[in-house]
C-alpha cells in the first residue's frame, strides 16, 4: 500500500517539488512523520517500484503489486536497483 502512496505523490509531483532530495528521501521522511519507520532498503524498493508505475511496460507488474498477489522483492527480480523491463535482455 505505501508502493501506491509513493506512486501518487509521484505522479502529483510532490516528491519531485519537495524538499527532499530523492524520493528515498522522501519516503522516510513522511514514515517518520507517520510515527513509524522504514529501512533505507525498503524506501529505496518502494521508490524504484514507484517510479516504474509510470512506464506502461510495467503496467502487469505494477497491478499485481498495487492488489497484492506480488511482492515488491518479486516485482523488481534479481535487479534490486530497476524494475525489470519486459522484453529487454
Amino acid at each position: 500500500m505505501a508502493t501506491v502512496v509513493v506512486t501518487e505523490a509521484h505522479i502529483r509531483g510532490e516528491v519531485n517539488t519537495s524538499v527532499s532530495a530523492s524520493a528515498v528521501q522522501w519516503i522516510t521522511a513522511h514514515a517518520a512523520e507517520a510515527g513509524t519507520m522504514v529501512e533505507p532498503q525498503d524506501a529505496k524498493t518502494m521508490a524504484v517500484v514507484a517510479e516504474a508505475y509510470g512506464d506502461r511496460r510495467n503496467a502487469v507488474v505494477a497491478g499485481a503489486v498495487r492488489e497484492g498477489s506480488c511482492t515488491l522483492a518479486v516485482a523488481l527480480g534479481p535487479h534490486p536497483d530497476r524494475m525489470p523491463t519486459p522484453g529487454a535482455a
